[in-house]
Formats: C-alpha cells, structure tokens, sequence
C-alpha cells in the first residue's frame, strides 16, 4: 500500500501464486467523497479479485478516513468496471461526456471531432456500507 497526500494505492496479489494481478486506488481521500478506481492485468479479470480489493479498499478507508461516499467513474462502454461498480451496489448518478462541452464545440467547430470521437463516463456512488 502507498499513501501519497491525497492518493491511497493498493497492490493487488493473488493469494496463492503471489503475483501482482492489479491495483486499486482511492483518488482525493482528504474530501468525503474520494474517487476509487481498479485496473487489473490480462488475465486476472473476471474472477473476482477487483470487486474483493475494491471492498476492501472501502472498508478500510471507511474506518480510517471520513468518507461520506465514494465515487467511481468508468467509461460508458468499459461494462466490467461499470458491472464491478453495480455488484457494489453503486447507484449511476450522471453519464456525461469525458471531455469539456468547450473542448467538444471547439472540436466540432474546427471539423477536428465528431459525435462518434465523444466518449461517455458513467459516474457511480457508492456507499460505505457496501464492504460490510
């Protein structure tokens, strides 16, 4: 585990073969709202481990820090994270585009972007309660 100022990191192992499978992270823990992100190496998604350390994770910081809520945020198409943030019982609270509506008309107006270059995020909260 590596604690910056206002970022938790957390290395993920597997248990028995000891190898580093992901980590995950708690971005802003010094607001009652930090955000919690994973990203797990080929080969290890899809059996569980992201949503354990993600528990895990929000458990401990629901005891060391005072956290109100926690955010998660995934790409509109990334279904494995938004899946992970929905077994967490996490609620969709806005899906909105991941680059500035300035940036957008910007792109748009220049002929440089269009309607399939724009990505949409999927922001979730996610209650402390959840690792209980």
């Amino acid at each position: 585990m590596a604690n910056a100022e206002d970022i938790l990191v957390c290395t993920i192992i597997e248990k028995t073969g000891k190898e580093i499978c992901g980590f995950c992270q708690l971005d802003k823990i010094d607001t009652p709202t930090p955000y919690i992100g994973i990203d797990m190496r080929d080969g290890y998604m899809g059996k569980g481990y992201a949503q354990e350390a993600v528990r895990l994770l929000i458990d401990y910081a629901s005891k060391h820090y005072g956290v109100d809520y926690f955010i998660w945020k995934a790409d509109k198409d990334n279904y494995a994270s938004r899946h992970i943030a929905e077994k967490l019982g996490g609620q969709l609270i806005a899906e909105k585009t991941a680059l500035p509506q300035s940036v957008i008309d910007f792109g748009k107006a220049n002929g440089t972007l269009t309607d399939d270059d724009i990505r949409y995020v999927c922001v979730y909260r996610i209650e402390k309660s959840c690792a209980i």
